[in-house]
């Protein structure tokens, strides 16, 4: 029983190394986009459309505090593809904001 815990909990501790370490990558590759357009747009790098969409989400939650979602859009530039969400900001504030999603978008 007392190795069935200890294992428990190094299961655990890695789990929750691996997922805190999710948004500080996350972070440090988009510390310098706003989001605000596409020239200013979040470069998102993920393995595919769910991970992705995971990084966005954690993106407006880290940089928005309070923000509440609106209508998301699809945006194609060139060769590039964007999601385009309207948040509404704790402040009564509505703005865009810019992901850059050609590295994932379409893989499953």
């Amino acid at each position: 029983m007392r190795s069935f815990a200890r294992g428990l909990s190094v299961g655990l501790i890695v789990l929750m190394a691996g997922s805190a370490g999710a948004p500080a990558a996350l972070a440090a590759e988009t510390a310098t986009s706003e989001g605000t357009s596409i020239a200013k747009a979040v470069v998102i790098k993920a393995p595919n459309e769910l991970a992705g969409m995971d990084a966005e989400r954690a993106w407006i939650k880290q940089h928005l505090p309070g923000y509440g979602l609106g209508e998301q859009r699809l945006v194609s530039d060139h060769d590039h593809m964007y999601d385009v969400f309207k948040v509404h900001t704790a402040a009564g504030e509505t703005r865009d904001v810019y992901f850059d999603i050609t590295d994932y978008f379409g893989k499953m």
